[in-house]
């Protein structure tokens, strides 16, 4: 009785307890070691689910990204990273927001048009959208994410594995309810990213020696590939997955075609898409 109850995983001091605070993440480390350490320079990063803002700042600042953008559902874990942007002068490079990214738009403000990022990070955050949302919580989720991604980005994915759901569903009766209806299981999210059109790029393997936190976990690297279709990098927040060419006659008669069940599709769509 009294102790708080984190459904969406928004706990306080998360990177603190998972590994010493002077250490580096584990997990940007072995991206690094993978990749480069000049795998986010000059580049827009979007970190999902970013807690108190610790990985999001280092990839401004130790990793010299142009440009990170940390989203959580969580108020107060978001005003403490935008603090903390502050005392590491690193604001005018980083954006913090309060927003549940199942449901934020595409298209920002001033100009309106659909926001894209060369990285893409999800650490830790398919469980909750699990436990929150079920199967269409995590479909809703890659499909933003690969909406989101420019041709040729790195979408990097670290999911906690199912041993972990079953510690954690009990939480609260919706969640105990949400997991009972899985199909989507973290081993079957390769092949469903595979799915929408995003290429494999590697996978992290655990490091050894670290078998508590993050270390346990691997990190799935997927391309979205430079030659999809550009229509759908300008199409603002529809389906977002590549598609095949047709000609402008054929998109009349496609459109003609199927105008009688638009209604239907954009129900659908604003159900599980916006």
């Amino acid at each position: 009785r009294g102790r708080p109850v984190y459904e969406f995983g928004n706990y306080k001091r998360y990177y603190g307890y998972r590994y010493e605070e002077s250490d580096k993440d584990q997990r940007l480390a072995a991206l690094a070691a993978r990749l480069g350490d000049d795998l986010f320079r000059g580049l827009e990063v979007l970190d999902i689910g970013c807690n108190s803002g610790a990985v999001s700042l280092a990839v401004a600042q130790r990793y010299r990204a142009r440009r990170v953008v940390g989203v959580d559902i969580d108020e107060g874990l978001v005003e403490a990273a935008k603090l903390a942007a502050t005392k590491v002068k690193c604001g005018s490079r980083t954006e913090f927001r309060a927003e549940d990214f199942l449901c934020s738009p595409l298209k920002r403000p001033p100009n309106m048009k659909p926001e894209r990022f060369d990285v893409i990070l999800c650490f830790s955050v398919t469980k909750w959208v699990h436990f929150a949302q079920g199967d269409r919580g995590i479909r809703n989720l890659f499909k933003r994410c690969m909406k989101r991604l420019r041709c040729g980005g790195l979408f990097v994915l670290e999911p906690q594995d199912w041993l972990s759901y079953k510690k954690k569903r009990h939480l609260t009766p919706q969640i105990r309810h949400n997991v009972a209806g899985i199909e989507l299981r973290p081993e079957a999210f390769g092949d469903y990213l595979i799915s929408l059109g995003l290429v494999p790029d590697g996978i992290i393997e655990p490091p050894k020696g670290k078998p508590t936190g993050f270390g346990r976990r691997h990190i799935l690297l997927f391309r979205r590939p430079v030659a999809a279709d550009v229509e759908a990098e300008t199409a603002g927040d529809t389906e977002g997955l590549p598609q095949s060419r047709k000609s402008n006659r054929d998109k009349v008669q496609e459109e003609e075609g199927t105008r009688a069940s638009k209604p239907r599709k954009k129900r659908r769509d604003a159900d599980e898409e916006q």
